[in-house]
C-alpha cells in the first residue's frame, strides 16, 4: 500500500510496530472511546450520515475526507461537485495524526468558517470519524472507500450524474462511488 519499507514513513512504522500477527475481518465495536462526547455533533456514525442525507433530500452527495484544513483549491474542488449534486460532506480525520499535523479542533474551526462564509447555504456539512491515517495517498483513500459499509466503488464518474451516488475527492483526486445497496 505505501510503496515504501522505510521505516520512517509513518504508516509503515505504524504497521512494523504491530507485531508479527494483524487480524482482519468483521470488526464490532465494543467501545467508541472519547469521540461521541468530544466531537458531538461532528461525530456521526454510516447510519446517522445517511439519515442526515435523507433529512436534507440530498440522493447525490460530494464527500471530502481530509486531514487538513481545506485550501482554495480544495474549495474549488468542493464547488464544482455541489453543482452536479445535492450537497457536500466534509468528513474530517479525528484520529491519530503524525506529528506537526493541525490538531482536529483547529481544522474543524476552520471549515466551519468556510462553509459559514464561502459556501452557498444548507449545501455542505461538515462531520468527522476516528480513524487513524496511514500516510498512504490515494491508495489508503481508496481503501477506505473498498471498506465502507455505506458505499460500493464504481468505474464512471459521469454515474454521479444519473443516480443516487456518493462522489468522493481526496486531495485533487476525484473517483465516483455508487451507492446500490441503500437509499440516501
Amino acid at each position: 500500500m505505501f510503496r515504501t519499507t522505510d521505516p520512517k514513513h509513518p504508516g509503515v512504522e505504524k504497521v512494523m510496530q504491530q507485531g508479527a500477527v494483524n487480524i482482519g475481518g468483521r470488526v464490532t465495536a465494543l467501545s467508541e472511546g472519547e469521540y461521541p462526547s468530544k466531537y458531538k455533533g461532528l461525530y456521526l456514525r454510516p447510519e446517522e450520515a445517511r439519515r442526515e442525507f435523507e433529512q436534507r433530500g440530498w440522493t447525490k452527495v460530494a464527500a471530502f475526507q481530509t486531514r487538513n484544513p481545506m485550501h482554495r483549491s480544495h474549495e474549488h474542488l468542493a464547488k464544482i461537485a455541489a453543482e452536479v449534486t445535492d450537497g457536500i460532506f466534509i468528513h474530517q480525520v479525528l484520529g491519530k495524526l503524525k506529528a506537526g499535523d493541525i490538531p482536529a479542533e483547529v481544522r474543524t474551526r476552520a471549515i466551519q468558517a468556510m462553509i459559514d462564509n464561502y459556501f452557498k447555504p444548507n449545501i455542505a456539512i461538515q462531520a468527522g470519524y476516528p480513524i487513524e491515517m496511514r500516510y498512504a495517498g490515494p491508495r489508503e483513500a481508496a481503501a477506505r472507500i473498498w471498506s465502507s459499509d455505506a458505499i460500493t466503488p464504481a468505474s464512471a464518474v459521469t454515474m454521479a450524474r444519473s443516480m443516487p451516488s456518493t462522489f468522493s475527492m481526496s486531495c485533487g483526486t476525484a473517483r465516483c462511488c455508487v451507492n446500490r445497496s441503500r437509499s440516501m
